[in-house]
């Protein structure tokens, strides 16, 4: 039984051997950084960085952008410019794992003298509004 599971791991390896020269033998097609709207992810691209872009803003002319840049397990805010000399530059406004590694939640509970205190305006909003309410009737039952 050996026999039968061997030749066809040995299959399996050379196919991955190949798709695996395969895919580092083709070149790499550059992207043009020049296209307006200017995008950071052509910039990247063409550093043999992969990543998804997610545009933020964009001047009116097209030649700045803010995004949300996420690849190689990091997130990024940049602000791509195509400067008047014609060459585009990104600048990194923040960097930061991709994935949260921790979180922490603090539940403040209110303590006994908040909620006497909320209690006590309470009250005494509903003293004043039957007050009100006393004096209202008042004044109505001597105008007639």
């Amino acid at each position: 039984m050996e026999d039968d599971t061997s030749p066809s791991s040995d299959v399996e390896e050379d196919e991955i051997e190949e798709v695996v020269e395969e895919i580092e033998s083709k070149p790499r097609e550059l992207m043009d950084v020049h296209v307006l709207p200017i995008r950071a992810k052509p910039l990247f691209h063409n550093n043999e960085e992969d990543v998804e872009e997610f545009p933020l803003s964009e001047s009116k002319d097209g030649l700045s952008s803010t995004s949300i840049v996420v690849g190689d397990g990091v997130f990024r805010i940049v602000k791509t410019t195509l400067h008047k000399d014609g060459i585009p530059r990104v600048d990194v406004q923040l960097v930061m794992d991709a994935e949260l590694t921790s979180f922490q939640h603090v539940i403040e509970k209110p303590a006994p003298v908040e909620l006497g205190i909320s209690a006590g305006f309470g009250v005494a909003g509903i003293i004043l509004m039957m007050i009100q309410e006393v004096r209202g009737h008042e004044a109505v039952s001597t105008t007639r």
